[in-house]
């Protein structure tokens, strides 16, 4: 497996996890919404983006914190 290949498949594990995890899947689309520069940026390349370069401008660091203090309804 390339390191392409892996990152897809790290992503699409994301997403499958995220069937059960609301914040999770409210996140993942947050980013895919935010950062998918309308439509020219794949999902995989939006996620890296977040998760490589916090980009400026964007509350990211906000927005994860806000996620992890919420309380999970499991």
């Amino acid at each position: 497996m390339n390191e392409k290949q892996y990152w897809e498949a790290f992503c699409d594990e994301l997403v499958i996890m995220s069937e059960k995890d609301q914040e999770l899947k409210e996140g993942l689309a947050w980013i895919d919404k935010t950062f998918n520069d309308g439509g020219k940026k794949s999902f995989y390349e939006a996620v890296w983006q977040v998760i490589m370069t916090n980009p400026k401008g964007h509350n990211t660091d906000d927005f994860m914190k806000n996620l992890t203090r919420k309380p999970k309804n499991e």
